[in-house]
Parts: structure tokens; C-alpha cells; sequence
């Protein structure tokens, strides 16, 4: 899983300097390392921060060590850990479990991997309980402030907070040198059935400029 090595490095650093583009540091990592997965490392890192108030919530009903008092490098493990035991179904536990035990340093192992192993044994029932947390914050890992702002100027907040949770299906990446992002969207607007060509597109496939619309590229699939 050698794309875990990456999403490690772009997660400490954001935890590290929050205020960083997480954007403009996937991009440069992605760029340096080109035989990285890139849809695969982009979903994983945004997904990982994007329910990092629920990976940290179970982490703290797991752990003796007080969420804060934990090594940095080592919560950005255990979130890394949380998410592909919890919400990736394409890594078996014990094989999610090794390769963040084998990241850890030597003195941290014994704590990592008796988390981690107790979290894949009680897995269902982790699931189960998550999904019955009513604080919204919680439940929609969103920050206290944007909770207490919708709830000031929405009629509905719940629905608000559901939609910025929600993962996109799908995203598409633009060669600017090719084609504007304000051309592309009119372009999609106009065409829908090139929207629905890309859509039909494997994504495990990785089409050439000459298989694509006016630079249109595939970024990242989920079904």
C-alpha cells in the first residue's frame, strides 16, 4: 500500500500547519511522486479529514492516552488507521492494522496495534453506535463555529450540515492550459452527454489527452 506513505506525509503536514492550501500540497505531492494512485491518495486524504471529528471520537473511546497527550505523528496514524478499519471496504483488517503498525515507531507499536485490533473486533458495533451520535458536530464532523452559524441563519441546519458532509461522487480535473474552469462548466452545461462518456470510463483506466473531450480529465471515481 505504498500510497499510504504519501497520504501520511500531506496529513502530518496539514496537522502539523492547518493553515496550509491542502490543495496546493496534494498537487505538489502528486507531482513529485508521479507512480503514485492519485485518485485513490486524494479521496483517502480528503475523506480522512473530512470525518476527522468522528476518527477522533472513536479513537478517544479506545485509547487511555488522552487524544491531545498522543504523538502527532502517531494520531495521524491512528485516524489513518480508524478510516480503512471503519470505511474502506477494499483493505482486509489485518492488512489495514500491519501497514499503520509498521509506520509507527518501535515504541509506540504495542499502543497502535491493541487499538487498532480492538476497534476490527468491535467494528460493527462501533458502526452502530456512530451512527446514533446526535451532536451535529460529531456526526458531521464540522467545527463548532460553522454548527452555532448555520443553526443562527438556516431554517434547516440538519439538512445544511448533511449536505456539506456529503462526498462527491465523483471529480473532474481540468488541463487550464487547454480548457478554463468557467469553459468547462458551460461546456458540461451545454454537452451533459460527454459528462455521461466520462461517467463510462473505468477508474482504473487512465485515458490520454487524445481519448478526452477539450482537456477533460478524470480525477477521482467512487461507485
Amino acid at each position: 500500500m505504498n500510497f499510504l506513505d504519501p497520504v501520511f506525509q500531506i496529513l502530518t503536514h496539514f496537522q502539523d500547519h492547518p493553515e496550509s492550501n491542502l490543495k496546493l500540497l496534494l498537487n505538489h505531492t502528486l507531482k513529485t511522486q508521479k507512480s503514485l494512485p492519485s485518485p485513490k491518495t486524494t479521496l483517502l486524504v480528503y475523506d480522512i479529514i473530512r470525518r476527522q471529528q468522528i476518527l477522533d471520537t472513536v479513537i478517544k473511546r479506545f485509547s487511555r492516552i488522552r487524544l491531545e497527550k498522543i504523538d502527532p505523528r502517531n494520531r495521524v496514524l491512528l485516524r489513518m488507521g480508524v478510516y480503512l478499519l471503519l470505511y474502506s471496504d477494499a483493505t482486509p483488517d489485518h492488512a489495514a492494522v500491519n501497514e499503520i503498525v509498521g509506520r509507527s515507531a518501535r515504541s509506540s507499536r504495542g499502543f497502535v496495534n491493541a487499538l487498532l485490533r480492538n476497534l476490527a473486533r468491535q467494528r460493527h458495533q462501533v458502526l452502530k453506535d456512530l451512527q446514533e451520535i446526535r451532536d451535529p458536530k460529531i456526526r458531521y464532523s464540522i467545527s463548532p463555529l460553522l454548527v452555532s452559524e448555520l443553526n443562527r441563519i438556516s431554517a434547516n441546519p440538519e439538512e445544511n450540515l448533511q449536505y456539506l458532509n456529503t462526498k462527491p461522487v465523483f471529480h473532474l480535473r481540468a488541463n487550464t492550459r487547454v480548457l478554463s474552469v468557467s469553459r468547462l462548466r458551460q461546456h458540461l452545461t451545454d454537452r451533459p452527454r460527454e459528462l455521461l462518456c466520462i461517467l463510462d470510463w473505468h477508474p482504473t483506466k487512465r485515458p490520454t489527452r487524445r481519448d478526452t473531450p477539450h482537456g477533460l480529465l478524470p480525477f477521482a471515481f467512487e461507485h
